[in-house]
């Protein structure tokens, strides 16, 4: 799977979007896209996020793709492949 980071941080998938998710009521953003979680590779993309959107708050915690995995991989009622 390959994916494609943009400047305005817009990720997309090279991909086959079959696992696509439609969200009435999302806000019209371009480039807004929810789709189910796709396993380990997704790690370093929640990494982002969360680093990109801390850094927005003015924090300077940074989160890496192996925080992502201990912190999902080893959450008590939640399973990200289904909720």
């Amino acid at each position: 799977m390959r994916y494609e980071l943009r400047e305005e941080f817009a990720v997309t998938s090279k991909e086959n979007n079959s696992d696509r998710i439609e969200v009435p009521e999302a806000p019209p953003m371009p480039g807004l896209s929810f789709r189910h979680f796709r396993g380990e590779s997704d790690y370093p993309l929640i990494a982002e996020v969360f680093t990109r959107s801390w850094q927005a708050d003015g924090n300077e915690v940074v989160m890496t793709a192996e925080d992502a995995a201990r912190i999902y991989s080893n959450m008590k009622n939640f399973d990200p492949s289904r909720d």
